[in-house]
């Protein structure tokens, strides 16, 4: 974990880590080769500057998608300071002959909570942060970037009142690559957990639990193949009665 001084607590919420498995003092595992229906999860990559490893872990993959299911070190937690716990996941992917890839998709969820004794008043906040970046391998058509967008189904931060919180959290992000003809490409994911507390009476915790990556067709495929197959159909039922 990655401690700072108080008065920084909100300055380093508001400027979240971006890292690479190429930074100075990054720990790093790599987790090998993962192959799905369409397309292949070559060297699929963890590090960190801020904590031990494994945070992602191992993944599952199905179809054309895996599944990280992080181990209950990839939180931060603060109790009168702030913390941070940062990492990076790379991958590169390989579509199988005669495909290409398409919409790159990262979800994620997690959890977070507030808690604090019955007599102490103070204040306490976390943050979930990302950049997805896919960079094209095979055709020279540069680096794209979307930032995570986070919902959550309570307050990020917390009032002051003597009591317990807790909520969760979900996170999404996504580059469409459809039409482009695209075949090989790395797939990096920036990821920060940031908690503060106003004091030492006061805990802030925010942790992940499951983060997928998927290459899911182009949304309108489906439905203009569908209204193809349906046009299809009516002309086969009205050949039989045209004079």
């Amino acid at each position: 974990m990655l401690f700072r001084s108080a008065p920084a607590l909100f300055l380093a919420l508001a400027a979240p880590l971006a890292l690479s498995p190429g930074d100075a003092g990054a720990a790093s595992i790599n987790h090998g080769t993962f192959n799905g229906t369409t397309i292949a999860f070559q060297n699929v990559t963890e590090s960190s500057i801020t904590d031990g490893l494994p945070l992602f872990g191992a993944p599952t993959v199905a179809g054309d998608g895996l599944a990280f299911t992080p181990s209950a070190g990839f939180q931060s937690s603060a109790a009168g300071g702030a913390d941070t716990t940062s990492a990076t996941l790379s991958i590169t992917l390989q579509a199988a002959p005669g495909q290409f890839l398409q919409n790159i998709v990262i979800a994620e969820s997690g959890s977070f909570a507030f808690a604090t004794d019955a007599l102490t008043a103070g204040t306490g906040q976390v943050s979930i942060s990302g950049l997805l970046t896919v960079t094209d391998l095979s055709n020279g058509t540069g680096v794209r970037t979307a930032v995570l967008l986070v919902n959550a189904s309570g307050a990020l931060s917390y009032p002051g009142v003597p009591n317990a919180v807790d909520g969760t959290w979900t996170a999404s992000a996504s580059i469409d690559l459809s039409g482009l003809g695209i075949t090989r490409a790395r797939v990096q994911l920036n990821n920060n957990l940031q908690s503060l507390s106003s004091n030492a009476a006061v805990s802030a915790t925010v942790r992940k639990d499951l983060v997928t990556i998927t290459n899911t067709p182009e949304p309108g495929t489906a439905a203009l193949l569908a209204a193809g197959l349906a046009g299809l159909g009516l002309a086969g039922r009205r050949r039989p009665g045209r004079a």
